[in-house]
């Protein structure tokens, strides 16, 4: 895709890090960006920034550990912009300590987010794309 201009970009993580530098960008580039994450107060900030420059945001609070939080950015750009085209799935996290001291929840909750929530955007996303003859899933990992 070379042309971003009047695309729809929904972009997980994005209150900050790569995720907000992605959504920032990706809108300069004339994309109008769902910005996800689960600090509202942060989707709003970059909302602003987007906006400020000219260009279209809407945020969305959610975590991408809900089942159906992928079913609620889809819905809403649909709604919003009308198409999706980009998915960039950013969200991650990440355990310290000693793994003898890290909890189990603590471990499905990693895999819950850095795995898993890849699981669910595919999910949603991947049928969309396919009916919809084109689109571009970017999942983020280190």
């Amino acid at each position: 895709m070379r042309d971003l201009d009047g695309k729809v970009a929904i972009v997980t993580g994005a209150g900050s890090g790569i995720g907000r530098a992605t959504a920032i960008a990706l809108a300069k580039a004339g994309c109008a960006v769902v910005l996800t994450g689960t600090t509202e107060s942060r989707l709003q900030e970059v909302g602003a920034a987007i906006a400020e420059a000219g260009g279209r945001a809407v945020p969305l609070a959610c975590n991408v550990r809900d089942e159906d939080a992928f079913v609620r950015m889809h819905d809403l750009a649909l709604d919003r912009f009308g198409r999706i085209d980009i998915v960039m799935n950013n969200a991650g996290t990440i355990n310290i300590g000693y793994p003898e001291d890290i909890p189990l929840a603590e471990w499905q909750r990693v895999f819950d987010i850095n795995l898993m929530a890849i699981v669910r955007s595919n999910h949603v996303f991947l049928p969309h794309f396919l009916a919809q003859g084109c689109g571009h899933l970017i999942n983020v990992a280190s």
